[in-house]
């Protein structure tokens, strides 16, 4: 039996039994292998029926979390969303006690993962980071409270329902076209829930609901009719609490705040304003924040990546709560302490202990005791540098290197899986592979995995899968069995993935899109600055210079406060050449970074907004490292591929 199919086995079964396994599941686990094994779970407890999450993958930070999550949905052939077999949990991606507004978008993407796990409707497997499990969120009775439903032939006023809409936290705009907000035009009201993939139409005759349909924001064509729809709150800070105002004093107190900065608080809350800052005094708007422990079965179970990692993450990211507290407390400003925010990381440790079934190591952290099966891989710098190497010779058949070892690989009997980045790319692929006499197969949104049980033939697997009903989540009549793939087998899939890799023991070969083209899979920013990107705008003051991602060199204004759509909002103004000024919303201040001098006197000539100077010095800029990279991949995988010597051991001097 595969190594892969051992492996899930032994997760199922601890699954079933509650019972942890003693030591590591397995070690060395390269990026896309864990999300290989993870979709085989997901479908087996997908078949047993269940559809609220059974078992949640803990991972030490939200990149990597975000990475799992995209793998199982490649593997799974499906995202987040309606019908997929797994989600994930967003983290907070600023401190409380940071000088920014969070982004709104991921405030929403939160709200739409506690909408699912509220409704038992988030899949079989939950993604999360350490962080993400350690945050406290509104309260699950007073979300529930402001999530509702409306459907055909439902009475209810126009007005009424814009009133559930304010309430949960929509903004009113003159179209529909992003999540969180909403319109109104006649008898007509439009709005974009974040669970829901495309925005809400609800067409009234008097107080008679006549339709309900999905459409397309950008052409306004209906999608998809519907009996029914949900609304969801689409961020944390609105007004749930009876009154907020006695948590506002306490903290005002403690911090010496003055008086009327918390009435100007108090009357920014209760009218509904979502005000700069409003994320710090998050917990008095529900009087006070529940764990995220509310929204999860009480029977979940807990696969754990990189246990000491995760210890190290937690430890981290409670100093910087600590610290970011202390702050606001010699400012005098109005605070919670991190307790009111966060669980302790002693708290989130003990939690996952008691709920492990299994636990296992990544590539570079070795394991400590005992593993039931480690995993010999490789990765494929290889292939890389070899097909980076012909993309820069002049009449190189760019493909020959990949066509060459998918041969190779084909002979042992593996089957092997390119991703893609999008059906596009997946058709010239295709068609390049074709054209070196190989025969390929996309798999479109079929589902993909270790119980598709490619090499073995196991009928039982293969009835298994295609009993299975069909829809969005990859797992139906999409579904892959051993009678449509064989061992040898040469697959194209459009999807994200960061690496690949070759897992004899499995019988897999994985190429992902960075191997071939010399690109990186897009992910989402992490909740912590890199490089000179700024942790807050109190870095700032006002006549710093400052560099925009698209627009260049500028100098910083300061905070404006300007009503868009009838709603305030905080914007970063930006002076740039003449008289251009941008204005950025202050939840997007990670596009700006902070100008570098080598003198401290020196003022550098401000870019145009629209100018080509600016695109034309990052281009420069870009084929340099470019260049030093693809240097660097040549150099390190001529090193792999050649044999080390080994001394013999030194006798005594």
């Amino acid at each position: 039996m595969r190594q892969d199919r051992r492996i899930v086995e032994t997760l199922m079964e601890r699954l079933a039994r509650k019972q942890r396994l003693d030591g590591e599941l397995t070690s060395g686990v390269r990026p896309g292998q864990a999300g290989w094994v993870l979709s085989a779970v997901a479908r087996e407890l997908h078949r047993s029926g269940g559809k609220r999450p059974a078992v949640v993958v803990v991972v030490p930070d939200a990149g990597r979390a975000q990475e799992v999550f995209e793998e199982l949905g490649f593997f799974l052939g499906c995202g987040q969303g309606d019908d997929c077999l797994v989600s994930m949990l967003p983290e907070p991606h600023v401190s409380p006690y940071a000088d920014i507004s969070a982004d709104p978008l991921v405030d929403m993407d939160l709200c739409a993962a506690l909408f699912r796990l509220s409704q038992g409707d988030a899949g079989t497997v939950l993604v999360a980071s350490a962080v993400a499990l350690a945050q406290k969120v509104i309260p699950l009775r007073a979300f529930e409270d402001r999530c509702d439903l409306v459907g055909l032939d439902q009475e209810i006023a126009r007005e009424d329902l814009v009133a559930l809409l304010v309430q949960a936290g929509y903004r009113r705009m003159p179209v529909v076209d992003e999540p969180g907000c909403y319109a109104v035009r006649g008898g007509i009201v439009d709005f974009f829930t974040p669970a829901a993939h495309a925005p809400t139409r609800v067409e009234f005759n008097g107080d008679l609901v006549v339709s309900v349909r999905r459409y397309a924001p950008g052409s306004q064509r209906s999608i998809a009719d519907l009996a029914e729809a949900y609304l969801h709150p689409v961020r944390q800070t609105i007004l749930t609490a009876d009154d907020p105002r006695s948590m506002l004093l306490d903290a005002a107190n403690r911090s010496a705040s003055p008086s009327s900065q918390v009435r100007l608080i108090l009357d920014n809350i209760m009218s509904g304003v979502d005000f700069y800052g409003a994320e710090a005094l998050l917990p008095a708007f529900h009087g006070g924040l529940a764990g995220i422990d509310a929204y999860l079965p009480s029977d979940l179970a807990v696969i754990q990546e990189d246990g000491p990692r995760i210890v190290e993450a937690l430890g981290r990211h409670e100093k910087h709560l600590e610290e970011g507290f202390a702050h606001y407390e010699s400012l005098s400003r109005l605070s919670f302490p991190p307790q009111a925010f966060y669980r302790s990381a002693d708290e989130v440790i003990d939690a996952v202990e008691q709920r492990i079934v299994a636990q296992y190591r990544t590539v570079g952290l070795p394991a400590t005791g005992e593993v039931r099966y480690p995993i010999d891989s490789v990765d494929q710098m290889l292939l890389a540098a070899e097909l980076s190497r012909a993309t820069r010779q002049r009449g190189a058949e760019v493909f020959e290197p990949l066509a060459r070892q998918i041969r190779q690989w084909t002979a042992q009997d593996l089957t092997v899986l390119v991703a893609c980045r999008d059906e596009r790319s997946t058709k010239k692929v295709a068609s390049f592979l074709r054209g070196y006499g190989l025969s390929v197969r996309d798999l479109g949104g079929d589902g993909l995995g270790p119980n598709s049980d490619m090499a073995e033939g196991d009928d039982r697997a293969r009835a298994a899968t295609s009993a299975v009903p069909g829809g969005s989540g990859a797992v139906g009549a999409g579904a892959v069995g051993a009678g449509a793939i064989d061992a040898g087998a040469v697959l194209l899939r459009a999807g994200r993935l960061s690496s690949g890799f070759v897992w004899p023991d499995a019988g897999l070969v994985v190429v992902s899109e960075p191997e071939l083209f010399g690109t990186t899979t897009r992910r989402r920013s992490s909740s912590r600055p890199k490089g000179r990107a700024l942790a807050d705008l109190g870095q700032l003051k006002p006549d710093d210079f400052v560099v925009h991602e698209v627009h260049g060199v500028g100098r910083y204004i300061g905070l404006v406060r300007e009503v868009v759509g009838g709603v305030p909002a905080d914007f970063m103004a930006i002076q740039y050449a003449g008289t251009d000024k941008l204005f950025l919303p202050v939840h997007r201040f990670s596009v700006v970074r902070r100008y570098l001098a080598g003198s401290p006197d020196y003022k550098p000539p401000l870019d145009r907004l629209g100018g080509v100077t600016w695109q034309r010095k990052k281009g420069k800029v870009t084929d340099l490292v470019r260049r030093l990279a693809e240097q660097l991949l040549q150099v390190q995988a001529q090193r792999e591929s050649q044999l080390g010597h080994a001394f013999s051991e030194g006798g005594e001097l």
